[in-house]
């Protein structure tokens, strides 16, 4: 089949990216400086938004406070290995009471 062919298949299209360099603090501090102007111009508009980047954020920006993540994992994975333990407890007890507890009715 392959002998058959005529004509040969375009080549693959490259993708030439030329990466620029980018500052995202730059930009945002930037962006904070031309809101800050805007902001004295004293409008309730601009106040309004102002709270609503503040909360956007710092959701954004990874919760509540730092440090809060790590936190609850670790307390999460206390509380599992609590409760694996527990559970292995348990079952060697009733385990090693079974044959008591058969024993009784023999």
């Amino acid at each position: 089949m392959a002998l058959l062919r005529f004509f040969k298949p375009p080549p693959h299209q490259r993708y030439e990216y030329k990466p620029r360099f980018w500052d995202p603090e730059k930009e945002d501090l930037k962006d904070r400086l031309e809101r800050a102007s805007e902001e004295k111009k004293g409008d309730s508009e601009m106040m309004k938004s102002r709270i609503s980047d503040h909360f956007s954020r710092r959701s954004s920006k990874g919760g509540v406070a730092p440090g809060f993540r790590e936190r609850q994992v670790a307390s999460s994975n206390f509380r599992l290995v609590l409760v694996l333990a527990v559970i292995i407890l348990l079952t060697y007890w009733v385990l090693t009471a079974i044959p008591g507890f058969f024993a009784m009715f023999e």
